[in-house]
């Protein structure tokens, strides 16, 4: 490694480090900051899709959201499964998911979409 990219990449964690933020993503070949729900929309999506499919009618499993979130999102950025079970979490409490397990059962449960 060359002494200028050593610096360049010094001053690119430094800039990382000084914005507070709880998530960083890949855009234009560089970490940027973003919201917590900047993946959340694309969830909700994916979520739509799988209740219109037949055997998701009555609700399909947390689990298998997530897995549909890591395999469309995988070509733009990296997201641990972690992640998206959280902002899962985070779209039940604010009514956009719902599902009839208790808080510590929601991975292994099925979810529908909250119809507005």
């Amino acid at each position: 490694m060359t002494v200028n990219e050593r610096n360049r990449l010094e001053n690119e964690w430094l800039r990382l480090s000084r914005a507070p933020s709880e998530l960083r993503i890949w855009v234009d070949g560089r970490v940027q900051p973003a919201a917590p729900d900047y993946f959340d929309a694309e969830i909700l999506r994916l979520a739509r899709r799988l209740s219109r499919q037949p055997e998701h009618r009555n609700g399909f499993l947390c689990m298998r959201l997530i897995g549909e979130a890591i395999g469309e999102l995988q070509e733009k950025q990296w997201v641990s499964d972690v992640f998206i079970f959280w902002r899962i979490r985070k779209l039940i409490e604010a009514g956009k998911l719902t599902t009839g397990a208790p808080p510590g059962q929601i991975l292994h449960a099925r979810l529908t979409v909250h119809k507005n």
